[in-house]
């Protein structure tokens, strides 16, 4: 794990609100964190309920600007949205209430599953591996369907912590 990535995960874990329970790590970290290798990170991206990514962000000291409507053709919205960013660390893009467009019209991203896994200065949380590639496909994009074909193949070999 790159030390810009170890200190990132610190930052989440050291400000993760005390008896919340939605919020998880998802997309390459939430993979490498699972044991797949291959996955590199390029930032961590932290899922959770609106009010537990405000609490977030008051913990790290990070304002959180009034949530504008979707632009249109957006694919992603989420209230709040905010990336801090540390020095030293992988930037860290909080997401309250993401919802995804497909067509259907939006949907609220919601995960099932949640596995605890430790870091320095505590833990932190992503879901099963099955459903981070379920939720890859939901995003839909090419990078997306790269990570969850990545994801189900390590599945398919027994590669995943």
């Amino acid at each position: 794990m790159s030390p810009a990535l170890a200190a990132a995960l610190a930052t989440v874990a050291a400000a993760a609100p005390e008896d919340s329970s939605d919020w998880w790590l998802i997309g390459s970290t939430a993979m490498r964190l699972c044991g797949i290798a291959a996955a590199e990170p390029q930032d961590v991206d932290l899922l959770a309920g609106r009010e537990t990514a405000l609490a977030f962000l008051a913990r790290l000291g990070v304002a959180a600007e009034p949530a504008a409507a979707p632009q249109a053709g957006a694919r992603f919205a989420s209230d709040p949205f905010v990336r801090v960013r540390r020095p030293g660390a992988l930037d860290i893009e909080v997401m309250g209430d993401l919802r995804v467009r497909d067509g259907q019209g939006w949907q609220w991203v919601r995960l099932a599953t949640r596995r605890p896994v430790a870091v320095a200065g505590g833990r932190v949380f992503v879901a099963e591996p099955a459903e981070q590639a379920a939720l890859m496909r939901l995003f839909g994009r090419s990078k997306d369907r790269a990570k969850a074909a990545l994801i189900e193949r390590a599945l398919a070999d027994g590669q995943t912590a």
